[in-house]
């Protein structure tokens, strides 16, 4: 962490964090986005107290610091797990996105038109198909949505779309999931099964699919790893597929 990597002084004396990222001879510098910039003075560059609490915004600062720090180590574990080589197109992608204010939807778009990495084409394939369906179920899904179940939201999703039917299957899901460990550290996965209000409102048939299912979440220990999530708002909630 770095505040005015460039080294030169303003009449403000009011400077931006910056994250300094390098992959073998090359360093960039990532830009953190802050309420108010910060005074040399109210700059300590230690490890989760880089500004001092002399600065109003400290504490959201440090936090989020640490969020974008946590995003970078996470896609440095899946770069070793999938003996994939680091890009910093992929890690500035990663970074720039915004969980609370951009839809899923969009950004999936946003990833297949522009993938961060070559991908095949099947691949690019599925991930248009999952699109789809993911359009006609419910396109205003929010990353809050998701990422508020997760320990590492910044990991790849598996992503199942449907009602909570059992010609869906998603207790084969689950298992499958929660039986591989190496599946869980390099994904996480993310169920769709349709709005829900009040659980014990729900049909009987439906009911019993949400209990299940969180019965295998508890059995497997998928906690922060998964996410079921459920959306309350009338206006954009769809309540078929």
């Amino acid at each position: 962490m770095l505040l005015n990597w460039r080294n030169k002084t303003n009449v403000s004396g009011l400077y931006y964090a910056f994250i300094r990222i390098k992959i073998d001879n090359t360093a960039r510098y990532y830009r953190i986005e802050v309420p108010k910039k910060i005074q040399l003075e109210e700059w300590s560059g230690k490890d989760d107290q880089w500004v001092k609490s002399s600065h109003p915004f400290s504490f959201e600062i440090n936090n989020k610091i640490r969020e974008k720090k946590n995003i970078i180590h996470e896609l440095i574990k899946q770069s070793y797990n999938f003996n994939k080589k680091l890009s910093f197109e992929t890690i500035f992608s990663h970074l720039k996105k915004k969980g609370d204010v951009h839809f899923f939807y969009d950004f999936m778009q946003g990833y297949i038109n522009k993938p961060p990495e070559n991908l095949e084409e099947n691949t690019l394939k599925k991930y248009r198909i999952t699109l789809t369906h993911l359009k006609k179920f419910r396109k205003q899904v929010y990353f809050s949505d998701i990422d508020r179940f997760l320990f590492n939201p910044a990991r790849p999703f598996m992503l199942s779309i449907g009602r909570a039917d059992k010609r869906k299957n998603f207790e084969t899901i689950f298992q499958s999931y929660g039986q591989d460990k190496e599946l869980q550290a390099m994904a996480n996965l993310a169920i769709f099964t349709g709005v829900r209000q009040d659980t014990s409102k729900m049909p009987v048939d439906e009911k019993d699919i949400l209990t299940n299912l969180l019965l295998l979440l508890d059995k497997y220990d998928l906690y922060g790893k998964m996410s079921i999530p459920k959306k309350n708002d009338p206006k954009l909630d769809v309540p078929e597929i």
